[in-house]
């Protein structure tokens, strides 16, 4: 899904749960992102056919040099280029490219869906959960992939994600909502057993593991902590 902000960024969400027609492959999907450009290769054919008929209207001249100029700026020459880069980057070979949609597991899915928002030329990336369903070594490689893809391209990616772990691991800022609220922001300082214990309603000890922040619950809700357990 995109859509522009109020400041006329343009924003991507990808869904817990993409949908597409049955019979979409792989290509199909990466390929859906230039929608926008096929409407405007439409309006410009239109107008070429009014031109060969012998209109000369300037009031349609300006149009189609709009037009133009839109479909150039966006790329429409270069989509065959577009598409095998982010294909290439994503680690989404051509058999992959062949394949149904509905066929690839839940990573590849991810891994398909964010490559047509980078297609779109997105600014900000929104992802609700797109670690639901995924084993531990999908959870890493997509939000590796979707780190590396900001840092190489400058934009923002806003991630809803319910593992603090992963979001120390691979986020540079945090919010947490409790109960409708904000109840911390900032860096990964906020992610504290103050934090854990106030969001989660649990004990927990937040330490470092190979150079790695992690959270490690150390009581259940409702539970005091261990004898002998610490929150530092």
């Amino acid at each position: 899904t995109l859509f522009r902000s109020g400041q006329g960024r343009r924003l991507g969400l990808i869904s817990q749960i993409p949908v597409y027609p049955a019979d979409y492959t792989v290509e199909n999907v990466l390929r859906s992102a230039f929608s926008r450009l096929h409407k405007l290769a439409e309006e410009m054919e239109a107008l070429t056919a009014r031109m060969a008929a012998g209109e000369s209207d300037s009031a349609l001249l300006r149009r189609y040099g709009v037009l133009s100029e839109k479909f150039e700026v966006f790329g429409g020459y270069d989509t065959d280029v577009a598409v095998n880069k982010i294909a290439g980057g994503l680690s989404i070979s051509q058999e992959m490219r062949s394949q149904l949609f509905d066929s690839l597991s839940g990573g590849e899915k991810t891994r398909v869906n964010l490559g047509r928002l980078i297609l779109e030329d997105t600014d900000i990336l929104l992802l609700d959960e797109p670690t639901s369903n995924l084993d531990i070594r999908n959870q890493h490689e997509v939000l590796g992939l979707v780190r590396q893809m900001c840092k190489a391209r400058g934009i923002t990616a806003i991630l809803v994600i319910h593992d603090p772990n992963l979001a120390l691991r691979f986020c540079d800022r945090f919010l947490f909502l409790h109960s409708g609220t904000i109840a911390a922001a900032g860096d990964a300082s906020v992610v504290n057993p103050e934090t854990i214990r106030a969001v989660y309603g649990i004990y927990a000890a937040v330490t470092q593991v190979h150079g790695a922040t992690v959270v490690v619950p150390i009581g259940g809700a409702g539970q005091e902590p261990p004898l002998g357990a610490t929150e530092q």
